[in-house]
């Protein structure tokens, strides 16, 4: 597989499987108050306040889509390894 391929599809997978994880709760059990969604690092914050405030931390979400590129472009490595077997 190219370089450039590679490296294009391991964007677009990191911020596809970035933006899924924005889905998913990882709020700690004795968090109250908010509500957190992300993995591994939450990015997005919910506040249960009236009017719910929602906010995005940037650092968590550049950490995450860097976390994610990294695996995906690992997973295509091993991928490409094991075909050249």
């Amino acid at each position: 597989m190219k370089q450039k391929i590679k490296f294009g599809t391991s964007i677009v997978g990191g911020i596809i499987i970035t933006m899924i994880t924005g889905l998913v709760s990882s709020t700690p059990k004795n968090l109250v108050g908010a509500v957190w969604y992300g993995y591994p690092l939450n990015w997005i914050n919910k506040l249960i306040t009236y009017p719910t405030a929602w906010r995005i931390q940037l650092g968590g979400l550049v950490i995450d889509l860097i976390f994610w590129f990294a695996i995906v472009l690992i997973a295509l490595m091993v991928v490409e390894k094991i075909r050249g077997r």
